[in-house]
């Protein structure tokens, strides 16, 4: 057995990794489970290494021979459950992982399927998505049109374009006995058909043309619309597809007509996510390019309606003709919309009216009303203060994949209360030339709020002086030396200037765009060493990308000495930083401002700390903090609602339903910035709203130390990087429902300290929703128990 052991590693060791993998499978052939499960660390390890190309078949292979000898071992389940999501297969992926963690009865692999299931959950269905599911308003004003439908053509073909998690497909098989399902997103196809069992021909419409499949012609095709606020995930495009080879002749559509409205209006909130000013220079988030989609009733501090609602655009579903012309050549229309308000213009605010069938109201995504839709917000690329009576032109371009709204001209009323001639009394000013686009740096991973966040900028600055004056205190007279991997470039601009005497080495993703703000007397301002290795957008992104691998933390703990454990532990991460000996301190900050840890940020700080153990870190810890709550518009985002599926059954939708909501922002009150104004009831201002209740104090999770010594034993990692369980107990305060657990960081540092839930910051919370809401009464005791998986919470509670 010895020589067989020897042989496997050498193998690896040779980079050999698939006749490696196959000596440790002949090993396990032939000595008891016992004594094999031993060196499943080391086989899984390499396995994951066969992957040319993308190929990922011998891996299934391999892991599929393992798992006939270990049905119920969860490693190799959470092994297959990896390998699946980075295939693609994301629902399998998350049936491995959920046997995983009911077979699983060691707290390290049980939360590391724990974690897996959160991530392939999270990339299954987004929040804004169920938000739209499960607005029953919407459902029921879909199922009208059908049964209207329905008693005129009863023995119509139905044709259903995104089918969502099944709910419009389940309907129509209520009324018409044909009905054939094409679900655009790949993820949500394996849901309808292997969960809910419902047939889905293919992914497009020319898919079906390829692969030959003949259906009826079509009688009536019903549109799964507003996923993202304006239609949805390519709509247009599905539709473009449309032929008269899959239609009759008199088709009906549902809906009928979609119309887009849009107005301007002033929300700081807007203008902190997306610019920031730094040393003189703009820099814009890359999402100025592009709309995105957000939930207005619930946006930081409120907004204020400066114009008129226009209509933007509008679409007749029924017409060939239009999808044809937007497919070949998009179409570009002006709008005027005239200015009710005076204010400063931050953004243009998008939603979607529907029209569904003659007599019908319609559905939308309008701000107004509360039916927990998002919005599509266009930032305008400069604030610009707007007077009562101007008159602005939107330019808007619709193609088949996207759609832009952007700000080009102002007509400015120089005298209001002027008899004179319109033109004599108006000045136009062209947005471009007031905006001047052409001086502008664009920022792909630096976070923008935090760049703009005030009180964490002063928190660096002071804390950073806490270490200078020990410095002073200890008699140490040389220069002082810091490594920066912050990632966030006005706050490592400011220690800078505020700290001449200080070498400062700047670690930042976007050094090519900033590198000319820095002095090089002062700073030695670059990329990370890895740039080349990793997907720097996808660092800063929650739950982005596959589940991490067990087997990279496995094999961090196993003791065998081989120097290709090197590549496959470290995966070269772990000596990033490993000429850093005389560096005195590191400044970093591994919080996302949308409430979730960055995973890459705290490998190179362990990094940093496995080559230097004796400089001062800052931040020094982190606590995570949690507060009992309900959040019932949250939960709607995160769970299938029974009540808006009647008739449907969704029980076995249950355990794919989100754990963790990022970006919370109106938890706690936020003043707002037009609280002043609206004494007197203004209607076109409008208050975050997010509704909520707290049943508990806040209360200490889980804290992450960064300045602890390394553990004894180098296979060992920090209690930052993986503890597992630890029992926090809670006190309810009040009676009522309650949903879940939000939770947010307090960060300190010597003396200093900042909460990524104070008003006073730019940071965001986050919250952990309960497998199910519960009935809590006062006095009674909650016990939470949270573990940290490199990043990832696990909260469970009792």
């Amino acid at each position: 057995m010895r020589l067989e052991v020897w042989n496997a590693r050498r193998y690896a060791e040779l980079r050999h990794y698939e006749t490696a993998a196959k000596t440790y499978l002949a090993l396990f052939d032939k000595i008891p489970q016992k004594v094999a499960s031993k060196y499943l660390k080391e086989f899984i390890a390499v396995v994951e290494e066969i992957c040319a190309d993308g190929n990922c078949t011998e891996q299934q292979l391999l892991l599929g021979q393992c798992r006939t000898m270990f049905p119920n071992e969860s490693l190799i389940l959470n092994a297959c459950a990896k390998l699946f999501s980075d295939m693609g297969y994301l629902l399998k992926g998350f049936e491995y992982a959920l046997v995983a963690a009911e077979n699983s009865s060691h707290a390290f692999t049980r939360v590391n399927a724990l974690v897996n299931m959160q991530k392939i959950r999270s990339n299954l269905i987004k929040p804004w998505e169920l938000a739209v599911f499960n607005n029953a308003r919407r459902l029921v004003r879909y199922e009208a049109a059908m049964v209207l439908i329905a008693k005129w053509k009863p023995n119509s073909n139905v044709l259903v374009i995104g089918t969502g998690i099944g709910a419009l497909s389940s309907i129509a098989s209520r009324y018409f006995k044909n009905v054939h399902c094409i679900e655009i997103n790949p993820n949500w196809a394996d849901i309808v058909e292997i969960r809910l069992e419902q047939r889905i021909l293919a992914c497009s419409l020319k898919e079906l043309k390829i692969k030959s499949i003949e259906i009826e012609k079509v009688d009536v095709v019903i549109i799964d619309v507003m996923s993202y606020g304006i239609l949805g995930e390519k709509i247009l495009q599905t539709l473009y597809s449309l032929d008269e080879h899959f239609l009759s002749q008199y088709r009906i559509f549902i809906p009928k007509r979609a119309t887009a409205y849009a107005c301007i209006i002033e929300c700081p909130a807007v203008l902190d996510e997306n610019f920031a000013c730094i040393g003189g220079y703009r820099v814009f988030s890359e999402r100025i390019r592009r709309s995105y989609g957000f939930f207005a009733s619930e946006i930081r501090s409120g907004y204020k309606i400066l114009s008129k609602a226009v209509e933007i655009f509008s679409i007749n579903f029924c017409s060939l003709a239009e999808f044809m012309k937007i497919a070949s050549e998009g179409i570009t229309e002006l709008q005027m919309a005239p200015i009710l308000r005076s204010g400063t213009a931050h953004a243009i605010m998008a939603w979607l009216s529907c029209k569904l069938f003659t007599g019908l109201p319609p559905i939308d995504s309008n701000p107004i009303s509360s039916n927990n839709c998002q919005q599509a917000i266009f930032p305008l690329p400069k604030p610009i203060y707007l007077l009562k009576n101007s008159i602005c032109t939107l330019e808007v371009k619709l193609d088949r994949s996207q759609l832009f709204c952007v700000l080009t001209e102002i007509v400015i009323p120089n005298d209001v209360g002027s008899n004179d001639s319109v033109a004599s009394s108006s000045t136009a000013l062209k947005y471009s030339d007031y905006a001047d686009m052409d001086d502008f740096d664009v920022s792909e991973t630096n976070d923008l709020l935090l760049m703009n966040d005030k009180p964490l900028i002063n928190f660096f600055k002071q804390s950073l002086d806490e270490v200078q004056k020990r410095r002073k205190f200890m008699g140490r007279k040389e220069p002082m030396c810091v490594l920066d991997i912050l990632n966030i470039c006005s706050i490592s601009l400011t220690l800078t200037e505020a700290n001449p005497t200080i070498l400062f080495f700047c670690r930042n993703h976007d050094s090519s765009n900033f590198y000319h703000l820095f002095d090089d007397a002062l700073s030695v301002f670059g990329p990370f060493p890895d740039e080349d290795e990793i997907c720097k957008e996808q660092e800063y992104k929650p739950d982005t990308g596959c589940p991490f691998s067990v087997f990279y933390y496995f094999c961090m703990m196993t003791c065998f000495n081989l120097n290709v454990t090197n590549n496959i532990l470290y995966n070269s991460r772990n000596y990033l930083f490993k000429d850093c000996e005389s560096m005195d301190a590191l400044i970093f900050w591994p919080i996302s401002s949308h409430g979730f840890l960055l995973k890459a940020t705290l490998d190179r700080v362990l990094s940093f700390r496995l080559s230097n153990n004796q400089a001062s870190i800052i931040p020094s810890k982190i606590s995570v903090m949690g507060q009992v709550v309900s959040c019932p518009d949250i939960v709607q985002r995160c769970k299938s609602f029974p009540t808006a599926y009647q008739g449907v059954d969704m029980s076995k939708m249950s355990n794919l339903a989100l754990s963790f909501y990022y970006g919370v922002e109106v938890v706690t009150s936020y003043p707002s910035l037009f609280h002043s104004l609206n004494k007197s009831n203004d209607s076109s201002i409008y208050e975050s709203k997010l509704k909520h209740d707290v049943f508990s104090d806040p209360f200490e999770l889980i804290s992450l130390r960064f300045d602890q010594p390394l553990p004894a034993k180098e296979s060992d990692l920090p209690e930052f990087m993986c503890l597992f369980e630890m029992v926090s107990e809670v006190n309810i305060n009040a009676d009522g429902i309650a949903d879940g657990l939000l939770y947010w960081f307090d960060v300190e540092s010597g003396a200093q300290t900042y909460s990524t839930r104070s008003c006073q910051n730019l940071s965001k919370c986050a919250i952990y929703l309960f497998d199910e809401s519960r009935k809590v009464t006062k006095n009674e005791n909650l016990v939470v128990k949270s573990s940290n998986f490199r990043g990832d919470f696990v909260f469970e509670v009792s």
